[in-house]
């Protein structure tokens, strides 16, 4: 089976219920974990929308709390 990835700050906020501004401003260290990715939608030029599969996030924040971190 296979996983379809979310789409947009606000489905990510949604999945841990925060607001997609507090998610936004944990874009450089999604980014860096390698948790979000970007892709272009529509045509010239195209808006980077960001992108997410749910057990990659969930995988992240299993390691970060077993560390005593917070999301």
């Amino acid at each position: 089976m296979s996983e379809e990835a979310i789409i947009g700050w606000k489905a990510i906020g949604d999945m841990f219920q925060k607001s997609p501004t507090a998610m936004m401003r944990r874009r450089k260290e999604f980014e860096e974990a390698g948790v979000i990715f970007f892709m272009r939608h529509g045509s010239r030029p195209g808006r980077r929308m960001v992108h997410a599969f749910p057990s990659m996030l969930l995988r992240y924040v299993v390691v970060k709390s077993s560390s005593g971190e917070k999301i």
